[in-house]
């Protein structure tokens, strides 16, 4: 399921105009619904917390894949999280190679706050279990 997520990941990185994809659904949205509002904004938006989900569920997978394995749970917790900032340098780097994108160190940071949220989840979670 891991190397399935991350082929989604780097699939999604040669989707050269997704930006306007997503910004089409949100103008037609925003007609049907008679709203005003900046769609480029709210598509920055949506677009970015993608990138924050999409880590976030990777690092989960990751740290599920390592459960199966013995090993301590900050270790699970710690490789998880590096090796899906990892994966998020590659995708920007893959990105420099794709006509159309640009990889960029910001995307990185954004991906970082869905590892941050696994993190969080985790850490919370596992102090609820062992009360």
């Amino acid at each position: 399921m891991v190397t399935f997520w991350i082929s989604i990941i780097f699939l999604f990185s040669q989707d050269v105009s997704s930006f306007i994809h997503t910004k089409k659904i949100i103008e037609n949205i925003s007609n049907f619904l008679s709203l005003h509002f900046s769609v480029s904004s709210l598509n920055y938006i949506i677009r970015k917390g993608a990138y924050i989900i999409e880590f976030f569920i990777l690092s989960f997978l990751l740290y599920s894949f390592l459960g199966k394995l013995d090993m301590k749970k900050i270790h699970m917790i710690l490789l998880a999280s590096l090796f899906s900032l990892n994966i998020s340098f590659l995708d920007e780097i893959h990105q420099l190679y794709v006509l159309g994108r640009i990889g960029i160190l910001n995307d990185v940071f954004i991906d970082f706050i869905g590892v941050f949220m696994f993190l969080f989840f985790i850490l919370c979670f596992n102090k609820k279990a062992e009360r």
